[in-house]
């Protein structure tokens, strides 16, 4: 895969991550989740834009949408099912699963790119990841020690103590 094939393609999850985040956000009840959700879904945002910053940098032209683009399939089954009653536990487990293959990606991605400015970008970009993994972690600990068991389903989702 070229590098403008990575960059296509990490523009593209960063997109849909931004859908997730969003459709999320407007699913829990709880303010304070909802505020996180949203500054997941910015931080996304910011990621993109810097993305499209390296793609215009190294080819002189602004990025177009992937028409055969394969959507991650943690976001797009898990998206199907939020107007079900989906478990706050598997929210969470996507979400990290997701943070971890965003790691992934870009590490690779970071192998790949000789600039040492769009490198310090990618490192920015990934250690915000692993910050998101971090608190969706400490998140999911907390549905697991917790009594959410009994009824974990998204309105427990908005009662998460972060």
């Amino acid at each position: 895969m070229t590098i403008k094939d990575l960059l296509k393609k990490g523009i593209q999850s960063e997109n849909e991550a931004k859908r997730f985040y969003n459709n999320l956000s407007s699913k829990v009840i709880n303010e304070k989740v909802k505020k996180r959700l949203i500054r997941f879904y910015q931080d996304e945002d910011r990621h993109e834009k810097s993305l499209r910053k390296i793609y215009f940098k190294l080819f002189k032209e602004d990025y177009e949408s992937i028409d055969n683009f394969k959507e991650n399939p943690e976001f797009t089954e898990s998206t199907k099912e939020l107007g079900k009653d989906i478990k706050s536990v598997d929210i969470v487990k996507i979400a990290i699963q997701s943070e971890i293959n965003a790691i992934k990606f870009y590490t690779k991605m970071l192998n790949e790119i000789v600039d040492g400015r769009d490198k310090r970008v990618l490192n920015s970009i990934i250690k915000m990841e692993k910050g998101h993994q971090d608190i969706l972690k400490r998140e999911y600990d907390v549905l697991k020690k917790s009594d959410y068991w009994a009824n974990p389903t998204m309105e427990n989702f908005g009662d998460l103590r972060i």
